[in-house]
């Protein structure tokens, strides 16, 4: 188990994070995505089995109240393939830094568009991989009795998840044109939680007109909270891969705690100075400012669950207590 820094195992206590762990490594896949691992595994950027273990074994909790007790096993498979599918964007991107894969690989939310592993600069195996992906996770939404209402929105939804990665990527790139209210605006839907908000009401066979926008409403703080407890488990290890796009690093430099310059172009070969960033920015405390803005959205959450009774939230709410001590919990190891 990886350590996590003090104010964040304060948040959750070690036997929590540790228990967490457990069950994630002793999780089994459900076969339709344990299928894909191996063609998956031989990918360039291919991230580790845990994380997938992770994903679906969290996804309940992010699942909304209404979804039919039929579909409550359904939903979380789908919206780990979803993951899947946005997780090979990114990494085509950030981690492979191949623009024209990934021009390919963003045009299979389109219904009038079509990968080509043929075209110029492409690799092949990630395009027909991500198409297989994309493939299984339509196929299995189309089961879902509502989802021709919800498949424009869904759609839409993902594509503000690929946007996100966009951002990221210019970020990464020129982290002086990185804004907070930019990161907190574009990057944060790379969470994708309204995608899988519109899993949950293809899943739903009540009619859910008057509830959705405040599901929508209720979203759009979950998913900053997911990104929050996202961004304080992950930013030390991608600051020393050299991604300085987290929040964590956008919010050093705009409040003159780091400037650009102190941020290496060649991260790998100045361990010690990345060493003096991340100590910095640890005695900034930054990390607690983010976990007071998660208590703030969970705040507007309670308050949008209160004085809104077109749908009981608090299972969701609760869910979002439990993304976050599952973020703390993998520190280090995503």
């Amino acid at each position: 188990m990886a350590q996590i820094p003090e104010p964040l195992v304060d948040r959750i206590g070690q036997q929590c994070a540790e228990s967490i762990l457990t069950a994630v490594y002793e999780h089994d896949l459900p076969p339709v995505i344990d299928e894909l691992m191996p063609a998956y595994q031989t990918l360039k950027a291919s991230r580790p089995r845990f994380i997938w273990k992770w994903v679906h074994h969290l996804a309940p909790s992010n699942t909304l109240p209404c979804v039919d007790a039929d579909y409550r096993e359904t939903v979380p498979i789908d919206k780990t393939i979803a993951i899947l599918y946005i997780t090979l964007l990114d990494d085509v991107l950030e981690q492979c830094g191949d623009r024209a894969t990934f021009a390919e690989l963003r045009k299979l939310p389109d219904p009038h568009a079509t990968a080509d592993p043929e075209a110029a600069g492409v690799d092949a195996d990630y395009v027909d991989f991500a198409d297989r992906v994309w493939t299984l996770l339509i196929d299995r939404l189309q089961r879902g009795p509502t989802y021709s209402r919800y498949e424009e929105l869904f759609r839409f939804d993902i594509r503000q998840g690929i946007t996100a990665i966009e951002y990221s990527d210019l970020a990464i790139r020129q982290p002086e044109l990185a804004t907070m209210a930019d990161i907190e605006r574009y990057e944060s839907h790379n969470m994708v939680m309204f995608a899988y908000a519109d899993i949950d009401l293809m899943y739903t066979t009540r009619e859910m007109t008057t509830e959705i926008g405040t599901i929508r409403d209720a979203v759009h703080h979950a998913q900053r909270m997911a990104r929050i407890g996202n961004w304080v488990s992950t930013w030390e290890r991608e600051l020393r891969d050299g991604d300085y796009s987290s929040a964590i690093v956008v919010y050093a430099l705009e409040h003159d705690i780091l400037t650009p310059a102190e941020l290496p172009d060649t991260p790998a070969s100045e361990p010690e100075t990345l060493d003096a960033i991340a100590d910095r920015l640890r005695q900034a405390e930054i990390e607690q400012q983010f976990l007071d803005r998660w208590d703030d959205h969970y705040d507007a959450l309670c308050q949008i669950n209160e004085t809104d009774a077109a749908i009981d939230l608090t299972p969701y709410i609760d869910g979002t207590e439990e993304v976050l001590r599952y973020h703390i919990a993998s520190t280090g190891l995503k």
